[in-house]
């Protein structure tokens, strides 16, 4: 079962407007302009594991001051 999101009026569509944002990311970085004949199916989902760690560890964004996702949160206190 899915709950939305009740921290604040309008916080669920942030969440769909975010998720759809990653999502045609990962579409046009990883998924289109591959020849994706013969990739078995352990090999994809490995693929794109190695993808979604480079998209959360190491990918640099102008928006967190050129700093990936996880050295911006963690210069925030915020990572584990």
């Amino acid at each position: 079962r899915m709950a939305g999101c009740v921290c604040a009026i309008g916080c669920f569509y942030i969440s769909v407007i975010t998720c759809e944002g990653f999502f045609g990311r990962l579409k046009n970085e990883f998924f289109y302009y591959r020849d994706w004949g013969g990739v078995t199916v352990d090999s994809f989902m490995e693929m794109l594991n190695e993808y979604i760690v480079f998209y959360n560890e190491r990918r640099k964004k102008q928006s967190l001051g050129w700093m990936s996702p996880r050295q911006y949160r963690s210069s925030k206190g915020l990572a584990a």
